[in-house]
């Protein structure tokens, strides 16, 4: 299949996995196999989705980043659940933040990107069609799930959810040829999730989410104080630090 493709669709881009970071083994041990089997002639990168231990599986990607630093890894599928048993508390966003903590580990842990499974659903989380392989028998109501907008199909209107503006804080200030860069905290209880990267205009974007049920204060610093913040629960903040801003003297 692999010199197939080559030959007939040279412009397509195989990516293998397509799985989870970790499932009966870690990642790395699956991608070692799947070179060993196939060459790394017809493997342009590695596809995993953000189930088995989610939100707290990021260390078996980064594991085959640094096995692999050249070849491109990418997060191909995340969704919520149901939303029809999706419990909205005091805090709503508790739900919709998991999309922005994974997408902060995957990105530090050396992802290139990150794909929601399904962008729009109808306002009960699906269609949904799951049956046996052989078969055409079909259960309906099992393996709905959440996306970034639901349609009322009967009302003809569109709900943008919680996650549609946790995603776009990425989307939307980190543009194709934006590039990641290494982050610090003076603070190791810090309990924020946060990434940075440098986008094409030569711009600093930092990305901050506190997953706590409580305020947190913060600063920005590059080699001088920035800016000082405090994050609402369960928010998400975007920074843009212009590129003529000051920059940490050569000799520190």
């Amino acid at each position: 299949l692999g010199p197939r493709l080559r030959a007939d669709h040279p412009d397509v881009r195989i990516y293998v996995h397509d799985g989870q970071k970790f499932h009966d083994v870690p990642i790395l041990e699956r991608v070692q196999k799947i070179l060993a089997a196939s060459g790394p002639a017809f493997v342009d990168g590695v596809a995993f989705h953000w189930y088995g231990k989610n939100l707290d599986n990021y260390q078996y990607l980064a594991d085959l980043h640094a096995a692999y630093p050249s070849l491109p890894l990418l997060a191909t599928e995340a969704t919520l659940k149901d939303p029809r048993t999706q419990v909205v508390t005091t805090t709503p966003w508790e739900e919709a933040q998991k999309y922005g903590i994974d997408i902060i580990g995957d990105l530090n842990a050396g992802a290139e990107g990150w794909v929601e499974w399904n962008v729009l659903l109808d306002h009960n989380g699906g269609p949904t069609c799951i049956g046996s392989t052989s078969g055409h028998d079909c259960t309906p109501d099992v393996g709905h799930c959440d996306a970034p907008i639901l349609a009322n199909i009967e009302k003809e209107e569109l709900t943008y959810r919680d996650s549609f503006h946790v995603m776009a804080h990425f989307s939307r200030f980190l543009p194709r040829g934006s590039m990641r860069i290494g982050t610090t905290s003076s603070d190791d209880d810090m309990p924020l999730k946060y990434m940075a990267a440098r986008v094409p205009s030569g711009d600093l974007v930092l990305v901050v989410l506190n997953p706590e049920k409580k305020e947190v204060s913060y600063q920005v610093g590059l080699g001088k104080l920035l800016a000082s913040a405090t994050i609402p629960p369960h928010a998400i903040h975007t920074i843009r630090i212009p590129s003529h801003a000051p920059r940490v003297p050569k000799d520190m």
